[in-house]
């Protein structure tokens, strides 16, 4: 998965067994491209292919295989998801890594709306 590589990539670090990834789509101008995760917090930006791929990255200075992603293909393409029902287009991916139980409990909270 992009976020493990580049977490390998930027920071150096293999992301453990007991860790994990998720990525989503996210509305036009709902993410923060730079969570706070606090003093010490690295950030990382890359464009490859004049902007075919474009990307920004912050790891978590308490954890460094906790980190947040935000990637742009193309310039700022369209996904189409569920928002796309509700008036919103979804330009960029979010990509997030850390504990393995964080996922879990975000996969339950989703499973329930569901």
């Amino acid at each position: 998965m992009i976020p493990k590589g580049l977490l390998w990539y930027h920071a150096g670090v293999y992301l453990p067994e007991n860790y994990g990834a998720l990525a989503f789509a996210a509305p036009s101008g709902a993410v923060e491209p730079n969570p706070n995760f606090g003093p010490g917090a690295e950030t990382y930006r890359g464009n490859l292919g004049n902007g075919v791929f474009e990307y920004e990255g912050v790891t978590n200075p308490s954890d460094r295989f906790s980190s947040a992603w935000v990637f742009k293909l193309f310039g700022g393409a369209k996904f189409l998801t569920d928002a796309h029902e509700f008036g919103e287009d979804a330009d960029r991916m979010v990509a997030l890594t850390g504990p393995a139980d964080m996922f879990d409990e975000l996969r339950a909270q989703v499973d329930r709306r569901t």
